[in-house]
């Protein structure tokens, strides 16, 4: 499943998205993170995608069922600093919200684009 496979997931009606993505096998493109993440191993998630094709991370999905994120808005916003504050060079990452019957949101670094000149992603020291 691709890059294309996964929007289309994302554009399904908002009932539905949350529940198929849970169900969506991970691939290099497409990873599931539980909330409980920490921002040390999101930083890697993240990392792993910017430093490859690019991909999609979505947080709030864990072990095949949908979490959420509403519960722990505190985590929100740390899970949102790490591409600023926890990888080198900053990392770009696009957190649209509302991907199933609760706020769930999903990161995905720029994808590499051949001919095009990425820095390579690494922890922040």
């Amino acid at each position: 499943m691709g890059h294309d496979d996964i929007d289309a997931l994302l554009s399904l009606p908002i009932n539905e998205r949350g529940g198929r993505l849970a169900q969506t096998q991970e691939n290099q493109w497409f990873e599931r993170k539980s909330i409980r993440i920490d921002q040390k191993s999101f930083a890697k998630a993240i990392i792993g995608m910017a430093n490859a094709e690019g991909g999609t991370v979505v947080v709030g999905l864990s072990e095949k069922r949908v979490e959420g994120t509403d519960s722990a808005p505190s985590q929100t916003n740390r899970l949102r600093q790490v591409p600023m504050t926890m990888v080198a060079p900053p990392l770009r990452v696009h957190f649209p919200r509302g991907l199933g019957n609760e706020r769930r949101w999903r990161a995905r670094p720029p994808s590499r684009h051949p001919g095009t000149s990425q820095p390579t992603r690494t922890p922040a020291q």
